[in-house]
């Protein structure tokens, strides 16, 4: 039997398990030589620039979600891992956050998952691991929507925090 979709299933295992690297993904050989490269001549430096160059890659679907794993394989580093205590309290605010939006009644869309993981890490979590490994998920380039989901987010903490988050419900 088949388990029913949630958001924080995907978040846990697309979003943060792919940040850890647990989540399966077969490399495109492909792209690991056009990254290696484009490397070589000099684009490829930073996280960044990775997110960068990906989108320069001529195929119809990009794996952003598991740049951080393209990362390892192209340059040999070997990235670090969030610890457990990090990662529940990632899951914890996601969910509070998922929580607090539908309770606040704030207009669609909804904040993207990693949208909500960037600013969670910057916010609750700022361990040098995590704000190492958020540099491999993508900013939204439109400063509007950035400014808009910072906003929804900010709402969603302070319901959280002045004690009306799920846990508390509960």
């Amino acid at each position: 039997m088949r388990s029913r979709y949630s958001r924080q299933k995907r978040y846990n295992i697309t979003v943060l398990g792919a940040l850890q690297r647990r989540a399966y993904h077969h490399c495109d050989i492909n792209l690991v030589r056009w990254l290696r490269s484009r490397r070589t001549q000099g684009a490829l430096k930073t996280p960044e620039d990775l997110l960068r160059v990906m989108g320069e890659y001529q195929s119809p679907r990009k794996p952003y979600v598991h740049a951080a794993r393209y990362w390892e394989a192209v340059t040999g580093e070997k990235l670090p891992t969030i610890d457990n205590v990090t990662e529940k309290k990632l899951q914890w605010w996601f969910q509070e956050v998922f929580y607090a939006t539908e309770r606040l009644n704030l207009p669609g869309p909804r904040i993207p998952m990693a949208t909500v993981l960037q600013l969670t890490v910057r916010r609750y979590t700022p361990t040098p691991e995590a704000l190492r490994l958020i540099r491999f998920t993508r900013v939204l380039r439109c400063e509007a929507r950035r400014a808009k989901y910072k906003d929804y987010f900010d709402k969603c903490c302070c319901y959280v925090e002045n004690g009306r988050g799920r846990q508390e419900q509960e």
